[in-house]
């Protein structure tokens, strides 16, 4: 996928700030291609790639994310490993079948900072699809969807001119808000105690190992054919 001609100190760095990496001329380069979720939902496009330069592979993609998905603009980029991916080629969309809008937003962010090997540990944490993660995902988006149907089933109450009516709808709606945040909170602990669970005794030489980095797999879907 990637080609160079000299070799850099740092082992992971944006191939955009590479001058000698590039993608090699029988690949893909999906930066600008639109990043789509499982659910056939666009989230995002592909803005760079995060390149080992010791071995010369890719191992992640940037992505910017819908801004609606982040209150501000340094919280729009995360880093998806590439064996996460796969290609569509004539749509020019390359789709992540374990996020989508909803999981996305608890995803973490990449602000452009060395990356760590305790970050990548929750990199994959975050695309793990276990029962009780998925739980956790299920439970919060039901209590999203609770809350937009309190707001809109108490929407001539909360403008009410009578206080009374009004302070109902405002602790109604204040009780669906609040089963948001208590499931969000919930889902961030859970991740935080599997991140330092996997983190723990793994040796970094077989970091890579794995799926997640699968370089074949990843050049066969970005190789034109």
């Amino acid at each position: 996928m990637v080609t160079t001609d000299s070799h850099d100190n740092a082992p992971l760095q944006s191939l955009n700030d590479l001058k000698h990496f590039h993608v090699s001329d029988d690949s893909h380069d999906i930066r600008g291609w639109k990043v789509v979720g499982k659910k056939n939902d666009a989230f995002g496009v592909v803005n760079d790639l995060i390149v080992d330069t010791e071995r010369g592979k890719a191992r992640y993609l940037t992505v910017t994310t819908d801004k609606k998905l982040y209150a501000n603009e340094t919280e729009r980029q995360i880093l998806v490993p590439v064996g996460r991916t796969r290609v569509e080629g004539d749509h020019k969309a390359v789709v992540v079948d374990s996020l989508d809008r909803e999981k996305v937003r608890f995803y973490p962010v990449y602000t452009g900072e060395p990356i760590t090997r305790d970050y990548e540990y929750g990199l994959k944490h975050a695309l793990r699809d276990d029962d009780d993660t998925r739980h956790m995902y299920e439970s919060h988006h039901m209590h999203s969807q609770e809350y937009e149907n309190k707001r809109h089933t108490h929407k001539d109450g909360l403008e009410s001119d009578d206080p009374l009516v009004r302070a109902r709808a405002e602790r109604d709606v204040a009780k669906a808000e609040r089963d948001i945040y208590k499931s969000r909170y919930e889902m961030l602990q859970h991740q935080l105690r599997n991140i330092r669970r996997a983190a723990t005794g793994k040796d970094d030489d077989e970091f890579y190992n794995d799926e997640d980095y699968n370089d074949a797999s990843y050049r066969d879907r970005y190789t034109h054919t």
